[in-house]
């Protein structure tokens, strides 16, 4: 799953492309003086070469070819995606541990108190057993 930024209130997802005209850039540690650590610049253009050009801190133009974060802001519909993936996955993981507990729960109801078992193996450090039922009583 994405990496989700919030900055200033708005959400953006982390992406690993080249930016494009409309995705944003971060740096987590500005180039120059007129950059800012943490700030989200729109991509304004793309040069011949691939690189993105933004408006910096002081409103001029610059190209980047320094190391940034490609973003993509997240609309609603985006959100309700991930929410109704994120619900779905919790009712999963909710059915999977009742699976679970109903699992165990039938490993321990296989047999009936006071019935006679048998020990096929057991002990060590976690000191599990593995029984079985006996057909006959053996003293």
């Amino acid at each position: 799953m994405a990496k989700i930024h919030t900055i200033d209130g708005v959400q953006y997802r982390e992406v690993a492309r080249d930016a494009k005209v409309g995705d944003f850039l971060l740096f987590e540690e500005a180039p120059y003086s007129f950059l800012t650590s943490g700030k989200v610049y729109k991509v304004t253009g793309i040069d011949s070469y691939g690189d993105p050009e933004i408006i910096d801190d002081e409103g001029d133009k610059i190209l980047i070819e320094e190391e940034y974060v490609v973003l993509e802001q997240v609309g609603a519909a985006d959100l309700y995606a991930l929410e109704s993936e994120l619900a779905a996955m919790k009712a999963k993981v909710a059915e999977m541990e009742a699976q679970l507990a109903a699992a165990r729960d039938a490993a321990f109801d296989q047999f009936s108190a006071g019935e006679k078992v048998r020990l096929v193996s057991g002990g060590g450090e976690r000191t599990r057993y593995s029984v079985s039922k006996m057909d006959g009583y053996i003293p």
